[in-house]
């Protein structure tokens, strides 16, 4: 009797142990599909910025100079106030942005002084362009 219930309890663990190496090779083939996905979400992430960088150095009228002394300054920033990586990125991703608004403005608004626009025009620079 005792031989028969150790052999049984024998013949569990095997299989309990069988079970635990294929889930086991699941979660590593899983984890596995997580990272190839994520980097290439990261990939298009880099891919979407260089589009956008390059929409800002195409318009004469825009400043790819002053888009990148903004996106370099937050990254100080950021870094001097020991954000996470992905907040670093997330914050200098923000900081392309800052020029990208103005493609949907009127020229003549942007490159006038803010000083010397009228109150409409000023008042267009912080509504959403229509």
């Amino acid at each position: 009797m005792k031989t028969s219930i150790c052999k049984t309890s024998l013949k569990k663990n095997s299989r309990l142990l069988e079970l635990n190496q294929t889930l086991e090779d699941k979660v590593k083939l899983r984890i596995k599909k997580i990272h190839s996905a994520l980097n290439r979400i990261l990939s298009n992430n880099s891919a979407t910025q260089k589009v956008l960088y390059n929409l800002i150095n195409i318009n004469p009228n825009l400043n790819g100079g002053f888009a990148n002394s903004v996106i370099q300054l937050s990254k100080i920033i950021a870094e001097h106030l020991s954000q996470t990586k992905e907040e670093i990125r997330d914050v200098t991703y923000a900081a392309l942005l800052c020029e990208i608004g103005l493609l949907g403005l009127d020229t003549s608004i942007y490159c006038e002084s803010y000083s010397k626009l009228t109150l409409i025009s000023s008042k267009s620079i912080w509504t959403k362009p229509k």
